[in-house]
């Protein structure tokens, strides 16, 4: 899988939230429309409404031949001139009513009462107040050409939207008595009844709904937003995990590279020394083999295949911990007696090399339940770092000691040559050797700390290094509170002040030892 640049994930993120924005725009838009088309659906059903109420007033009023009204009332209207308009009643006057005349005081109560202004219209007109406005004049003109409604939402003067709606009226029989004079038949577009209706207290009504859709549109692109930023966040922080990763990958190769030249010469070296040295024997180059000259090649041979076990062993330990294969077999253990025991295997080449050998482990130091093999691998390997690079003349010490939280401490301490600090972070890297002209015999292969890492880990615990130019390494081991032990009282004694170690040269026989690897010790020392 190949990283992705963290601009070209900027350029991602901003295209997804331009994306995001104009798809949440358009359902925005598109439900806003829905929300504007129910306000005018239901102006038109208030002004249809309004429009069948007047045409049913009219309908009545023409087919009862008009209403008798109270004429101090209603004012007598001056422009319907028919016999009896005005009665004399003993009840008092009465004045006609026809169907335009009811209409047009119907309009005025609707409009007092619901803000919806409605208006009878012709293009002759008996009564001139009743002249049609320039829309209305538009809208009859088009029932003439065939139209039968006119809609349309304007701004008012005074700013507020209204629906204007118009529906022509058609001449009907009782129609006549008033209108037949006009020159009207029936059928004919006599005219039109206009209505005006705000659509502001409609808006009102769907007005929670609409601020319900913003504030629902508005969360979910904000929520959008949040993902696409935790989106490109997680792209970034796997863009950065592969590089590392793969930063990592290429490292471990190039450390195999050297690993793998190192090997070679490590394997060719003794090989070659002991097919040349057993040569030399099979030959019979300086007389029989029971000559003593072949004693120094015997001892270089067996060197030499000692050199590759411990290769080869090194090797396979850090394969099966890497694959898991390798499991812990626990037992009680004394510090005191597995780190004689180190140092008894240790003494002869640190005698060789001039160096002080010695531990201090307390009295009272309590067991510690561990692998014993892999107990011996570490102190062993810190052991052998330690002498290859401490000059002639100086000290290695182990010691060890129990912390605040119950874990113990195992350290190993030099006074030689020390670890540059920009090394100090590579030095538990597989195969990685710190470059260094001072040491002593051939260079390593870069497994010793590695495994010691390793095995700690499988312990539960962790490796610290202290190192300063010329100032000696301190490399302890850290095991947590589970791994302590009451000390067994039979190692009590051999950790005492009287019984530790002498320094490099003295007789190591005055020490115990643990059996198996005493005879270990002295089979291979």
């Amino acid at each position: 899988m190949t990283p992705v640049a963290p601009r070209r994930v900027v350029i991602l993120a901003v295209l997804a939230t331009l994306g995001w924005t104009a798809t949440l725009a358009v359902s925005l838009g598109w439900e806003l429309s829905l929300l504007r088309d129910q306000v005018l659906a239901l102006g038109r059903f208030q002004a249809q409404g309004a429009f069948d109420r007047d045409l049913s007033y009219r309908l009545w009023n023409a087919a009862t031949g008009g209403v008798y009204a109270s004429a101090e009332v209603v004012e007598p209207n001056p422009y319907l001139e028919v016999e009896h308009r005005d009665l004399d009643t003993v009840a008092g006057p009465l004045t006609l009513v026809n169907p335009a005349y009811m209409t047009r005081i119907v309009h005025g109560i609707a409009a007092k009462r619901s803000g919806i202004v409605s208006h009878i219209t012709s293009l002759e007109p008996i009564r001139p107040a009743n002249a049609p406005a320039p829309w209305e004049r538009e809208a009859l003109a088009g029932f003439a050409a065939g139209d039968t409604v006119h809609t349309s939402v304007v701004t008012a003067d005074d700013g507020a939207e209204v629906l204007r709606f118009m529906r022509p009226l058609s001449v009907e029989e009782p129609c006549l008595a008033c209108h037949e004079k006009q020159g009207y038949a029936v059928g004919d577009v006599r005219g039109g009844i206009s209505v005006i209706v705000p659509l502001a207290p409609i808006a009102a009504i769907v007005a929670p709904t609409r601020t319900a859709s913003l504030i629902g549109h508005a969360s979910v692109w904000l929520l959008g937003l949040v993902g696409i930023g935790l989106g490109a966040l997680a792209m970034v922080r796997l863009g950065a995990r592969l590089e590392t990763a793969r930063h990592r990958a290429e490292q471990t190769d190039q450390a195999k590279s050297r690993f793998l030249a190192t090997m070679s010469h490590e394997l060719r070296t003794p090989l070659n020394a002991v097919l040349g040295f057993s040569q030399v024997m099979e030959q019979n180059l300086f007389g029989p083999l029971g000559s003593g000259q072949y004693d120094g090649y015997a001892r270089d041979i067996r060197k030499s295949g000692e050199h590759l076990l411990g290769l080869i062993n090194d090797v396979l330990d850090l394969s099966k911990i890497e694959s898991g294969r390798l499991t812990l077999e626990d037992q009680p253990l004394s510090l005191a007696d597995r780190t004689q025991d180190a140092l008894e295997l240790m003494r002869e080449q640190a005698r060789g090399a001039g160096l002080r050998l010695d531990h201090d482990i307390p009295p009272d130091q309590p067991d510690l339940l561990g692998d014993p093999r892999a107990l011996r691998q570490m102190l062993l390997n810190l052991l052998s770092n330690a002498i290859r690079f401490t000059p002639t003349g100086g000290h290695v010490r182990v010691s060890a000691s129990v912390d605040e939280h119950g874990g113990q401490a195992l350290s190993v301490r030099d006074t030689g040559v020390g670890i540059p600090e920009d090394q100090l972070h590579k030095v538990l890297q597989p195969f990685h050797q710190a470059p260094t002209p001072r040491q002593r015999g051939e260079r390593g292969t870069g497994l010793g700390l590695t495994l010691v890492e390793a095995f700690m880990g499988l312990h539960g615990g962790t490796v610290e290094i202290q190192s300063r130019v010329d100032g000696g390494t301190t490399v302890t081991l850290r095991f947590p509170a589970r791994r302590s032990l009451a000390p067994s009282p039979r190692d009590r004694p051999r950790g005492g002040p009287e019984n530790r170690p002498p320094a490099a040269g003295g007789d190591p026989g005055q020490h115990r030892t643990d059996p198996g690897i005493a005879h270990g010790a002295r089979a291979r020392a």
